[in-house]
């Protein structure tokens, strides 16, 4: 990926990975995860990705207006 790229996160992937220039996050040590981790405390500066998807995760959280601030 080239240094100013655009960066992609898709959040609670799963088994639905991304091809690059997406970076897959989910909380378990899967295949094709690039970054594991609870989505309560990113491990990223905020504005670090231009587009952020969240499929299949709002509805889970027990405070998801938090994660929208």
């Amino acid at each position: 990926m080239k240094k100013n790229s655009p960066r992609y996160l898709n959040i609670g992937c799963g088994s639905t990975i991304f091809p690059k220039p997406w970076e897959n996050l989910d909380g378990r040590d899967m295949p094709g995860v690039d970054h594991i981790s609870g989505i309560n405390k990113l491990p990223f500066p905020d504005n670090t990705f231009a587009l952020v998807l969240l499929k299949n995760v709002y509805h889970k959280l027990k405070n998801g207006f938090v994660l929208l601030k």
